[in-house]
């Protein structure tokens, strides 16, 4: 009585103190390992009276925890108004893990996020899901997390997660300071106006324009003191590696 493991010979070992017309060889595999997993097991009694010896067939099917999850094609930092189709990449479990995704808020709020149903290998040991993303610069600091759990709760589940950083061009807005109405001021006074910017990453050039052309690279604009030639429609651009 021999075992084959895939068709080549893995046992022939009788068992002690089997005589006579029952022959008796028991396979132990310990410890189990990843290799084992899918292995046909042969047990094939042989003799010279037959010309088919008869066979029993096991196939190995095994539970096994995650070897490895990886997220791809997030990169960081992010840019506002891009898309992106992130991978959570599982390897390893069998059977095929439930993959789930989840956004965490830096206030701690956790929200279940749908992607796509999981795709598995050809070989069966890589599970894949896919997050389709459109970036935001409110996603700015969010956490983003990608867990593997193998059914029914036979392992611990298994997770990697991701901060988002989010770059984004510069937003601009105008604060007059000393609440002036600038329709209403009159020559001889002054007027501070302020570029206030909210940008990622910081801006790294201001420019105040009048009237098309350029009268300050400063964050501040001061006109002291006012006269008819500075009459005219001023702006603020802010500039950073995302834009104007």
């Amino acid at each position: 009585v021999v075992w084959l493991r895939d068709g080549e010979v893995w046992d022939y070992q009788m068992d002690p103190g089997e005589t006579g017309q029952q022959r008796r060889n028991t396979l132990v595999i310990s410890p189990l390992e990843r290799s084992h997993a899918g292995n046909t097991m042969r047990c094939l009694a042989e003799n010279n009276k037959v010309s088919q010896a008869p066979y029993t067939d096991i196939r190995l099917e095994m539970n096994m925890p995650v070897m490895d999850i990886r997220l791809v094609n997030l990169p960081s930092p992010l840019t506002a108004g891009s898309d992106h189709s992130v991978l959570c990449q599982v390897t390893g479990a069998h059977p095929p893990p439930q993959i789930t995704w989840t956004v965490t808020k830096p206030q701690g709020v956790t929200e279940l996020l749908s992607g796509r149903a999981p795709s598995l290998s050809s070989r069966g040991n890589l599970s894949t899901s896919v997050l389709d993303l459109t970036i935001s610069k409110e996603e700015h600091g969010k956490v983003l997390t990608c867990t593997a759990k193998v059914q029914p709760d036979l392992f611990p589940p298994v997770n990697i997660s991701s901060e988002l950083t989010v770059h984004h061009p510069p937003t601009v807005r105008v604060v007059v300071h000393g609440d002036k109405d600038l329709a209403r001021v009159v020559e001889g006074q002054s007027v501070e106006l302020e570029c206030v910017v909210t940008a990622r990453p910081q801006a790294q050039e201001y420019r105040w324009v009048k009237n098309g052309e350029v009268v300050s690279r400063e964050r501040t604009l001061q006109i002291i003191p006012l006269s008819s030639v500075d009459t005219g429609k001023y702006w603020c651009e802010a500039e950073n590696s995302e834009g104007v």
